[in-house]
């Protein structure tokens, strides 16, 4: 359903940037790392995703995108 095709895209994009923006492993643990971005409140990203739920997703993948295009 268009619900799971939105988060798919979603978890696509944001593993896409994170593999751009870092290393391999970096990218592959990222998500499970604090962050000290005010949006996670020094939490890791996977806990403020679970919490939040798609307008978290949406929210990271406009995060990583701005890296990735410099801002």
């Amino acid at each position: 359903d268009q619900d799971k095709l939105t988060r798919i895209s979603l978890l696509l994009g944001i593993f896409k940037a994170l593999n751009i923006l870092y290393s391999p492993k970096l990218a592959d643990s990222w998500v499970s790392l604090a962050n000290s971005n005010p949006i996670f409140h020094g939490e890791a990203p996977l806990a403020y995703i679970v919490k939040g739920g798609v307008p978290a997703l949406v929210r990271i993948r406009q995060l990583l995108d701005a890296r990735r295009g410099g801002q």
